[in-house]
């Protein structure tokens, strides 16, 4: 490994000039990659070996599911007036007091 400077530097000055990459493609990796891409997918519990849940998640993902329950939160009007952060219970079983939006939130699947 590299601990000074002089040691990066001559490690770095035996990489080139990148003159040995494959040229740049302007086509979609669909047609670089032939077939191999369409028969691609993320592989499901059972093929992993994993028995199915037995119960649908709290949160399921995505961006369909988090859209549909911000609309659901936000149709509640009274709700949404009377909402206070420090009263709410994010324990609270069945309905939360929160929003539920903390996962898609943080995850992308839906931002402000």
């Amino acid at each position: 490994a590299a601990l000074t400077f002089t040691d990066s530097a001559t490690t770095a000055s035996g990489i080139g000039d990148g003159a040995s990459s494959p040229p740049a493609s302007d086509e979609p990796a669909s047609a670089a990659h032939g077939d191999r891409l369409a028969e691609a997918r993320i592989p499901s519990l059972a093929d992993l070996g994993y028995a199915p849940p037995e119960h649908a998640p709290l949160f399921p993902g995505g961006e369909q599911e988090g859209l549909r329950r911000m609309a659901a939160k936000l149709s509640r009007g009274d709700w949404v007036r009377a909402f206070a952060k420090p009263k709410t219970s994010p324990t609270a079983v069945g309905e939360p007091d929160t929003t539920g939006l903390s996962p898609y939130l943080k995850f992308g699947c839906v931002s402000s």
